[in-house]
């Protein structure tokens, strides 16, 4: 019983990370590419709705991973592999690392990306809403700062990405010791 509990645990944190991983990664290779072509107005405005689908849906989707890992963690706690990575014997310490490393999204967005491209990008969304509205003629913001924003939020979304990635990796090396 507890073994078959052990490879669903381990399919589900594996792939639940590794899903995340793509998700985020399709919105700066696929979504954001595509705001290039609208008027600055339209472009932040998507950018708002496609940031806040991904605010209300990846933490959910990263605390289950996150917790998948950590029962791993739990449950490999008395397993020494033949095999090592990096001098690391225990599928326990790897799983431990991908539990820490995916939740590790919603520190790396209030930190890094809040402060800079988001913080901007929401406010210029107001303005783009005021705009359509009719309460303003343009957007208060500067020639072009749309896509300078929208290019430096795409590369911070890749870094956020490499959290959830480098999880679902770990996981998988730690699924593999066993």
């Amino acid at each position: 019983m507890a073994s078959s509990l052990v490879a669903v645990v381990q399919i589900a944190g594996v792939t639940s990370a590794a899903f995340l991983s793509g998700a985020i990664v399709s919105v700066s290779w696929m979504t954001i590419p595509s705001l290039g072509v609208a008027p600055d107005e339209v472009a932040v405005k998507q950018w708002r709705r496609a940031f806040g689908i991904g605010k209300a849906t990846a933490p959910a989707l990263a605390l289950p991973s996150a917790l998948c890992f950590a029962y791993l963690a739990y449950a490999t706690r008395n397993i020494v592999s033949k095999t090592s990575v990096l001098g690391i014997r225990s599928p326990m310490v790897l799983y431990g690392v991908a539990a820490v490393a995916i939740p590790c999204i919603v520190p790396y967005t209030l930190i890094a990306m809040e402060p800079g491209a988001n913080r901007r990008l929401m406010a210029l969304g107001e303005e783009a809403d005021a705009v359509v509205k009719g309460e303003s003629r343009e957007l208060m913001g500067k020639e072009g700062e749309v896509k300078v924003l929208l290019k430096k939020w795409t590369g911070m979304n890749y870094n956020r990405a490499l959290f959830t990635g480098f999880g679902a990796v770990v996981g998988a090396v730690a699924t593999m010791m066993m």
